[in-house]
């Protein structure tokens, strides 16, 4: 398998703005849904946690985006995390066989989150 047979690559924009009531918690079963503890955690203790909620979830959508071509993934099958260094990391417990890696990089402004994810088969899915 050749290496672009290997990989995808997934890209998402979300508006802050969408986030902003779900930011309040008003919108619990959304919440609940899509991200999991540790990511609200986070988010909440951030001073805008709109902005944060927004970019984890354009980088689930990114990532399930990546995913396509090898495997199905839902949004409570991908965490969002930073690593030691801040950088934002991906862990994922797809069902199923195979192994990715996965890149991921957010941004945000006040208005727009976005995120791009690559990702990465390690195995030849068998």
């Amino acid at each position: 398998m050749s290496l672009l047979e290997r990989m995808g690559l997934g890209v998402d924009v979300q508006e802050v703005a969408a986030f902003e009531d779900h930011a309040a918690g008003s919108e619990r079963a959304f919440l609940q849904r899509v991200f999991t503890p540790r990511e609200l955690e986070w988010c909440r203790s951030m001073p805008h946690p709109a902005q944060h909620l927004a970019a984890r979830f354009a980088a689930k959508e990114a990532v399930i985006k990546a995913l396509a071509p090898f495997a199905a993934a839902s949004f409570e099958q991908i965490e969002v995390e930073r690593d030691a260094d801040g950088r934002p990391s991906a862990r994922l417990s797809l069902d199923g066989p195979g192994a990715f890696a996965v890149r991921l990089s957010l941004s945000h402004s006040d208005t727009q989150a976005m995120a791009a994810a690559i990702v990465e088969r390690l195995d030849d899915g068998e």
